[in-house]
C-alpha cells in the first residue's frame, strides 16, 4: 500500500510514510541508478517541509486536502535538486575547476578554470 492511500495522524508520519516508500523503491534499483545521497537527503528535507506546511494550511482550512499532489510532489523533488546542484557547483568552485563571474547585465555565468580544463581534456583522453 503507497503513503497515498492511506490516512494520517499527523504531518511527520505521512511525511515518513513517503519517505518510507521513496528508500524502498531506491533500494530496488541498480546502484549506478539511485539518487546520490545528498540529493535524496534534501528531498527528505523537502517533503518533511511541505508535509508540516500542507498538514497546518489543512487544518487552519487554507486546503482541502494534506496530502501532496502530483505538481507539489515534483516541486519538492525539483527544490531539492537545486540545492544539490547549486552545492556541486559550489565544490568546484571551491576546488579549483570553475569560476564564477557576472556579466554586464548581472547574470551570474561560470567558466571552466585552467585546472577544470586540464582535467576535462585528461578524462577525454582516457575515453
Amino acid at each position: 500500500m503507497s503513503s497515498q492511500d492511506k490516512e494520517y495522524n499527523s504531518a511527520h508520519e505521512y511525511a515518513q510514510a513517503m519517505i518510507d516508500d521513496i528508500i524502498v523503491l531506491e533500494k530496488t534499483l541498480p546502484t549506478s541508478e539511485q539518487l546520490p545521497i545528498n540529493l535524496l537527503t534534501y528531498w527528505c528535507e523537502e517533503i518533511q517541509i511541505c508535509a508540516e506546511q500542507y498538514w497546518n494550511d489543512y487544518l487552519a482550512g487554507k486546503r482541502d486536502d494534506y496530502k501532496f499532489d502530483e505538481d507539489e510532489f515534483t516541486a519538492a523533488y525539483n527544490k531539492a535538486g537545486i540545492r544539490y546542484t547549486e552545492e556541486v557547483v559550489d565544490g568546484l568552485v571551491e576546488d579549483g575547476y570553475v569560476q564564477m563571474g557576472i556579466r554586464e547585465d548581472g547574470e551570474i555565468v561560470y567558466s571552466a578554470t585552467d585546472k577544470g580544463k586540464e582535467y576535462l581534456n585528461k578524462g577525454s583522453k582516457d575515453e
